[in-house]
């Protein structure tokens, strides 16, 4: 019978594969490092700016069982031993091993590390085996990071995949470009950057489980070479990074060179989105099973409505257009589900509000009381803030009002039978009114609001759930539990989760 024993393999790999040269992360505060680009390319001194690590950030491997790359033994009926295959095994044909066993061994080395984390379990897209493996390495990112309430890498822009697909192609040194001088395929100017680099592994599923869950002490991470090393999990927190801005990814992958495997990702903060992206994480979300984690619960849109954010029930937030990410309670405890949304007066920052009228305020929101741990006849289902973002109003289900900070009280329909629930409240432009909207499509106006059509008598299958007005107090739209968006009046629709 003839040995093929990986474990010589899998320690040379671990002696010559580079860390990330991804910013090194304290785990308590923002800050900013100058690093010097790894490899042969030495192009000078890059800026990357990252925030704090992660609450969920691992702190400990989760090995793989079995070794997807195991030693393997071949007698007259077959080899075994190993999940995957790789080079001087009887029966790799390389580049890859795409196999279905190989890539289900590591979805489950995956889903079991993310139950230790609490995490959900990884689902790949139904259309997984007709990307390519750039654009799987693109869509691993972002399933990790709205997994944890994180917002995803908008696209993959031509220019950032380039750099990546070089850095892939010379072998073993992470992307790098020049944040002063590198624009994207539109124009947009590079914030800040960071980039990851994985080799010798079968697919991009084992770099993103090397990178995500074992890229601490005793792991694949070379830069962690104790247990207190800075680059510990520097990979993951790249992946898992607090960025501002607009998010946009280049991602390359190398095959036959020095190493059999070269994956690379380049991670950027940009100025704006790209204008003629090779790939975008809205195209994917139909083929994606449960992509946003939980059910929508409601949306918030920017002080001057060129985006919005969508929040969902397990309090993860995602931005679409000019809306920035700034926290969410996605992957934290909550005693009730998040129900609401809604934005500052200058659209750097947001509250979320809970069933049982618990506020969480995120960017320069800040706290003037709730509902939270107060009787209450109905659940809460939805907030709106003021126009000087001073004061909010919560609404319970069935139509009573609750005003905090500067926001006064127009009227509710809190001793109105009412046909369905009340499941949503948009404030008027002066912070003057409110419409209140039921979940069939029901709008009821107080203050100074307008009314600007429903889809009371509209046939639909989802539930609606939220309502924002634009700034003119001309339109307003609404979204359902699914992530649809409908735009009535002078409001435009940027596009959905769903």
């Amino acid at each position: 019978m003839d040995q093929f024993d990986l474990s010589s393999r899998a320690e040379s790999v671990r002696a010559k594969r580079l860390a990330s040269t991804s910013a090194v992360l304290g785990l308590l505060a923002l800050i900013v490092v100058i690093l010097a680009p790894s490899g042969p390319s030495g192009a000078g001194a890059r800026q990357t700016k990252l925030s704090a690590a992660p609450a969920s950030l691992q702190v400990v491997n989760t090995p793989a069982s079995p070794p997807y790359m195991a030693p393997v033994s071949c007698g007259p009926s077959g080899c075994s031993g190993s999940p995957c295959l790789y080079p001087g095994v009887p029966g790799f044909s390389g580049p890859q091993d795409t196999s279905q066993g190989c890539e289900q061994s590591l979805l489950s080395d995956i889903n079991s590390a993310r139950g230790a984390e609490g995490v959900g379990p990884m689902e790949l897209p139904s259309n997984w085996g007709g990307l390519s493996v750039q654009e799987q390495l693109f869509v691993l990112v972002n399933l990790e990071r709205t997994a944890r309430g994180l917002p995803p890498f908008s696209s993959m822009d031509p220019v950032l995949d380039s750099v990546a697909q070089s850095a892939a192609q010379a072998g073993g040194i992470d992307p790098s470009i020049n944040t002063g001088s590198t624009t994207l395929s539109g124009g947009q100017s590079v914030q800040s950057w960071t980039s990851d680099f994985s080799g010798d592994v079968p697919n991009p599923l084992a770099a993103d489980y090397e990178w995500m869950y074992d890229d601490g002490y005793g792991g694949s991470n070379t830069d962690c070479g104790s247990p207190s090393s800075p680059g510990c999990w520097a990979h993951r927190n790249s992946i898992l990074g607090s960025y501002g801005g607009t998010l946009v990814m280049g991602a390359g992958a190398a095959f036959g060179g020095s190493w059999y495997t070269d994956y690379t990702l380049l991670l950027v903060s940009s100025t704006g989105q790209s204008a003629a992206p090779d790939f975008s994480y809205s195209s994917e979300l139909p083929y994606l099973a449960g992509s946003i984690g939980s059910p929508v619960s409601s949306m918030a849109t920017t002080p001057d409505r060129g985006g919005y954010w969508i929040a969902s029930q397990a309090g993860g937030v995602y931005a679409f257009g000019d809306a920035k990410y700034y926290g969410s309670m996605g992957g934290q405890p909550l005693a009730q589900p998040i129900v609401g949304i809604a934005s500052t007066a200058d659209g750097k920052g947001y509250w979320e509000i809970a069933a049982d009228g618990g506020i969480f305020s995120f960017g320069d929101a800040k706290f003037y009381g709730s509902m939270g741990g107060q009787p209450l006849a109905q659940p809460i289902v939805a907030i709106a803030s003021t126009a000087d973002g001073k004061g909010y109003w919560e609404v319970a289900s069935d139509g009573g009002i609750f005003s905090f900070g500067d926001a006064k009280f127009y009227g509710s329909m809190g001793a109105v039978p009412l046909v369905k629930p009340i499941v949503g409240i948009a404030s008027t432009s002066d912070g003057q009114g409110y419409w209140l909207i039921a979940s069939d499509g029901g709008v009821f106006s107080f203050g100074d609001a307008h009314f600007f059509g429903s889809l009371a008598t509209s046939t639909f299958n989802s539930q609606l759930q939220a309502r924002t007005a634009t700034g003119s107090g001309n339109g307003y739209w609404v979204t359902d539990d699914v992530g649809n968006v409908y735009a009535f009046g002078s409001a435009r629709n940027f596009g959905s989760v769903s």
